[in-house]
């Protein structure tokens, strides 16, 4: 158990660096999930490049190792404020499809 729970920062920034890289590639996708929301186009495309930024910054930080005490806490901050969005979306009468969530 002890082992597992040294690997979960890895595993986390992995995760963290596959979401940034994937919006690096296709940022259309998440852009399209707040215009959906009747997001701002601005705001929406700011939003996706600070999302982004931060997810690639946390994932490396976090797969090497750097200040851990500080990347895990900036982590729970930054998966409590996705938790908080995705309770938002389940609340709206009509949330967007959730392939643009892909």
């Amino acid at each position: 158990m002890r082992s597992l729970a040294k690997q979960v920062p890895t595993i986390v920034g992995r995760l963290f660096l596959y979401s940034g890289v994937y919006k690096l590639f296709y940022p259309e996708q998440a852009t399209a999930a707040l215009l959906s929301l009747d997001v701002k186009i601005g705001v929406a495309i700011f939003t996706i490049i600070s999302v982004t930024i931060v997810e690639l910054y946390l994932g490396f930080i976090l797969v090497l190792k750097i200040d851990l005490r500080y990347a895990m806490v900036a982590s729970m901050g930054v998966l409590f404020v996705f938790s908080v969005f995705l309770c938002y979306l389940s609340t709206l009468a009509h949330p967007p499809p959730a392939a643009a969530w892909d």
